[in-house]
């Protein structure tokens, strides 16, 4: 019987050097970095992220929502993300 191959776990240093890198090579390091950032700390798939629209994660203000609600095709949404150590507003 073979055992299941499981998936490493990133180490902090890794997600730090994926980000410092993505931020010297990208042409939009910031969509990038949140893109890694989803995925790596909310466990979004891609295609959650890439349904994502610039309101979906930022307030009118600017300030970034404590909660992220995923689209899912035609059948509304479903359970929010929360993205964490987000600078958020009180208001939500």
């Amino acid at each position: 019987m073979t055992d299941k191959m499981r998936a490493g776990t990133i180490r902090p240093a890794q997600m730090r050097h994926l980000l410092r890198a993505t931020a010297a090579t990208s042409r939009h390091p910031e969509r990038d970095e949140l893109v890694l950032l989803l995925g790596l700390t909310c466990a979004m798939r891609i295609t959650e992220i890439a349904r994502l629209l610039v309101s979906d994660v930022l307030l009118p203000s600017g300030m970034i929502r404590p909660e992220v609600s995923l689209r899912a095709d035609h059948k509304g949404l479903l359970p929010a993300v929360r993205i964490p150590d987000a600078p958020v507003a009180a208001d939500g």
